[in-house]
């Protein structure tokens, strides 16, 4: 089974990562062997949504021991029936990851490395992010843009504006360990921590009460 790691974070948040590499056969083989029932799933002719939807179910047995279905609010926050846990989802080509921590709310985003997202850089970045991430540094744009995505999933507010709301201060692209980021969402100060992890770039969003009023400013 490529279920690869359970990563650890200092504020206690545990991230689950499994690479996708089984067929939908073999994922329903699986969660067969495990005792998970996969009828509640919703019809999808998509392969590349039916293996996510699978390795969820697997990835939610291993967190809570149990078969568990993951389910949403109506704002699209996910959660689990009878667990207190907050949760945060991904998935992205062939990583499929699972977020939680027990004491406050979270955001997990994984995308592959690629230059994209270069194309889109007016739509998450403000005028004073442009300003220290250069605008053909695909890296540091995949590090804001995961990081916005996180924020997002994270705060509670609705229709949070990426460039408004969501805000980064300066940091610097490093291949070697976790990248630290102090941040905003929606004026409440937060920490974003990215790891650059093979072909992918995966990013943890959480508010920070012990960063004091040293807030982004824009």
């Amino acid at each position: 089974m490529p279920f690869l790691r359970e990563l650890t974070n200092a504020d206690g948040t545990s991230i689950y990562v499994w690479e996708v590499t089984e067929s939908v056969d073999d994922l329903l083989g699986l969660c067969a062997r495990r005792g998970i029932d996969v009828s509640h799933l919703p019809a999808t002719r998509a392969i590349t949504r039916r293996t996510e939807q699978l390795v969820e179910l697997l990835l939610l047995h291993i967190i809570m021991g149990r078969p568990a279905v993951l389910q949403h609010t109506l704002q699209g926050k996910p959660y689990v029936d009878e667990s207190r846990l907050h949760w945060s989802v991904s998935h992205t080509f062939g990583i499929v990851c699972i977020a939680t921590n027990a004491r406050h709310a979270i955001g997990v985003d994984v995308e592959r490395r690629g230059s994209r997202v270069l194309r889109v850089r007016d739509k998450f970045l403000n005028e004073r992010e442009k300003l220290f991430i250069a605008p053909d540094d695909a890296e540091a744009h995949l590090i804001a843009w995961t990081a916005k995505e996180a924020l997002y999933k994270m705060t509670t507010a609705e229709h949070a504006s990426l460039t408004a709301d969501l805000c980064l201060n300066p940091f610097k692209a490093s291949a070697a360990g976790a990248i630290q980021i102090t941040a905003t969402a929606c004026g409440r100060p937060c920490r974003v921590v990215t790891r650059l992890w093979y072909e992918h770039v995966l990013t943890l969003a959480y508010e920070d009460h012990s960063i004091n009023d040293k807030t982004t400013k824009h």
